[in-house]
């Protein structure tokens, strides 16, 4: 991928206009403006470090008040807890994208081959935040199914999760 990405910038310099003068001024302004928006971006994944956080913190205190500090008792719990989890990871890939275009930015790495490294980055993320949200979907539906069949829907799937975690037959 590096070397393909060399490539391309290699390319790009090596253009000549029609007076057979190297054209690299095209070049500058687009490295210019991915500079900028690589900073738009850093900002992104920062402001992502303090709501990921926040969004894990409301989903543990969730499951920590409904559960009376014991065993997981729903599955309702079981996907809050998941989800909390992939928004970890989510922030935790926003902060390598963050940090690592700093760096770059810093150590005057190419523009171009920065922005596809954080955006590799970025993709990571979003796919951790699907995840998050794919759990939460499946909490929404179970507590659905819970308040409209309360007796058996919530005591039959209690004694399944149970049964699952703890491996006794009830």
């Amino acid at each position: 991928m590096t070397f393909c990405v060399n490539g391309m910038l290699q390319r790009k310099m090596n253009q000549t206009s029609g007076t057979g003068n190297n054209d690299t001024s095209n070049f500058e302004d687009m490295a210019a403006r991915s500079i900028h928006i690589l900073n738009y971006q850093a900002t992104g994944y920062f402001l992502w470090l303090f709501i990921c956080p926040l969004n894990v913190l409301g989903a543990s205190t969730f499951i920590l008040v409904v559960q009376n500090w014991g065993p997981l008792r729903s599955p309702t719990q079981f996907f809050m807890l998941n989800q909390s989890a992939a928004q970890i990871g989510a922030s935790l890939f926003y902060l390598v994208g963050a940090v690592y275009n700093l760096y770059c930015y810093h150590s005057g790495m190419p523009a171009a081959m920065t922005k596809l490294n954080c955006l590799a980055l970025m993709n990571y993320a979003t796919l951790f935040i699907m995840i998050s949200h794919s759990f939460l979907l499946c909490a929404a539906i179970d507590r659905f199914f819970a308040c409209a069949l309360p007796h058996y829907y919530t005591n039959r799937t209690a004694r399944y999760v149970q049964s699952c975690l703890t491996g006794h037959k009830f």
